[in-house]
């Protein structure tokens, strides 16, 4: 089943086609985006300006010549703050379906909201308990307090960027006065969220908006990292965002475009979303927040899968985004997974073994598993340099549950886990904060064992064991048969974690038998 559905917003418009399995796997083939700004020139006076009704109208045209196009079978639908505030938000709706046929179903904010965690909660990693999702959108702003399971409370305010900065954005550039304005009156709006979003005490605050997402990665160059070339996991401080907040209020707006990882479609209304979302950190004590690139549109998709195919027998997924992502990636990319598994749990007993000398957190624990079962899946380019390709393919597919500085160990590590050794000099390894680096060099050590002891991808090591005296760690491991190739790789594979270590690494193999 070919579905799309439309996403109308007061900042931009949405389409995004996919196919649909009778087991419910989600294909996308198309997506398009519209800069509509339909709140422009009228959100104050909740109306949609004439100017903003027609480019509104001619992207539902556009969207309708794609559906026809891609041969769509069922379009669902929302219309979101704009339309749904507007005086004249029924006559667009007729006008569109009027026009192309199209129906758009005008949503509350609570429903709002409702589809926001439905399509964003996939990627979210909740092991640490509660999430709070802030979408700033250009009409207003949502707030969900939420889990795995359900969402527990939520609100929207009107303190979408559009509106933000009609209202206060009336200088060039967006001036002190203007901005304490904004500020202000950000707080008031904020005053009357519930208590219990007040006081979430959420352990992950996740950014689920086109804006936020664009004021992440500004922050992420801004920082000396990469980003990806998706906006997954991107981590925004809020100092970091305080300091974007002067940097774009002090700058005329010809001058925007001078800023490492600004969008120019945000030209307009991307000062007034940095100093709403800094106000709004600040209000609720958020110190950071992670970016997600999932939406309100994956919600919807889910929604029609639920109300038109209940008897899909959807198969039970991996509970843990993160272990889903990277367990996907190793099918994706057709890696050995008998191979992989094997390296992974060599290397967390190596890991364990060490943990009196390592000084490793087990969020490194978990990042040398990653690093393990995806340490082969560059094959899939190709034999040759395998560790540079899967750097590449781990640092361009989407990771659920990971945020971006992970994602940039976790390439590391893969990269490094033969070849040359990590290097400061590498620009991988230099945009790594100072404490990754470190961390890098002795899982890097750790992985090239775990790998060398299933040289022969037999699976022969049955267990291993560290031992550790001074100036020495021992690595015994037990095998089912002699395993040549496993003795020869481990004796050349040792330097790193030595080097990491600084002490002298010894690995030996023991044959003991079938059962050990």
């Amino acid at each position: 089943m070919r579905l799309a559905v439309i996403d109308v917003g007061t900042n931009s418009c949405h389409l995004l086609v996919a196919d649909v399995g009778a087991d419910g796997a989600i294909s996308v083939i198309e997506k398009q985006r519209e800069q509509v700004e339909l709140g422009e020139g009228g959100i104050g006076e909740n109306r949609l300006a004439p100017a903003a009704f027609r480019r509104g109208l001619d992207a539902m045209t556009k969207f309708r010549t794609a559906l026809d196009i891609l041969d769509v079978e069922a379009v669902h639908t929302a219309a979101t703050s704009a339309v749904r505030e507007a005086e004249n938000g029924d006559e667009f709706c007729r006008t569109v379906r009027a026009r192309t046929g199209i129906s758009l179903r005008v949503i509350s904010g609570r429903e709002e909201a409702r589809l926001v965690w439905l399509g964003t909660r996939a990627g979210i990693d909740f092991r640490g308990g509660e999430a709070l999702l802030l979408d700033l959108g250009g009409g207003s702003l949502e707030f969900v307090v939420c889990s795995a399971d359900e969402v527990r409370v939520e609100a929207t305010l009107p303190l979408g960027h559009i509106r933000i900065a009609e209202r206060f954005h009336r200088a060039d550039p967006f001036g002190r006065d203007e901005v304490a304005e904004a500020r202000a009156a950000t707080r008031r709006e904020l005053e009357k969220l519930p208590k219990a979003i007040r006081e979430a005490g959420a352990a992950i605050v996740v950014g689920t908006s086109g804006s936020i997402r664009s004021l992440a990665r500004m922050a992420t160059i801004a920082r000396g990292a990469s980003p990806p070339d998706h906006d997954r996991g991107l981590v925004l401080d809020r100092a970091e965002l305080e300091a974007i907040v002067r940097d774009l209020t002090t700058r005329r707006a010809s001058r925007y475009p001078e800023m490492p990882g600004f969008d120019l479609k945000r030209k307009r209304t991307l000062p007034a979303a940095a100093v709403t979302l800094a106000e709004t950190m600040d209000f609720l004590r958020v110190d950071q927040l992670v970016t997600t690139d999932l939406s309100l549109r994956d919600g919807l998709i889910l929604e029609w899968i639920r109300a038109h195919r209940p008897e899909l027998a959807l198969a039970e997924a991996e509970p843990d985004p993160r272990r889903r992502g990277v367990l996907g990636m190793i099918e994706r990319y057709q890696a050995d997974s008998a191979h992989a598994g094997q390296v992974a749990r060599l290397a967390l007993a190596v890991f364990d073994g060490l943990s009196s000398i390592h000084g490793l957190e087990p969020v490194d624990r978990e990042i040398l598993e990653f690093g393990a079962l995806l340490h082969d899946v560059g094959r899939y380019i190709g034999h040759e340099d395998h560790h540079r390709h899967g750097q590449y393919l781990v640092r361009n597919t989407p990771m659920p549950g990971l945020t971006a500085p992970e994602v940039a160990l976790l390439a590391c590590l893969v990269r490094y886990h033969r070849g040359g050794r990590p290097k400061s000099t590498h620009p991988e390894v230099a945009a790594l904060p100072p404490r990754d680096r470190r961390a890098l060099t002795t899982l890097a050590g750790i992985l090239r064992i775990a790998d060398a002891l299933d040289r022969s991808r037999g699976g022969l090591v049955l267990d291993v064991e560290v031992a550790l005296s001074r100036g020495r760690v021992d690595i015994l491991a037990r095998a089912r048969e002699s395993a040549p190739l496993e003795r020869w790789a481990a004796l050349q594979r040792a330097d790193v974690l030595a080097s990491a270590l600084q002490r002298e690494v010894v690995v030996t193999l023991a044959e003991v038998g079938p059962t050990g």
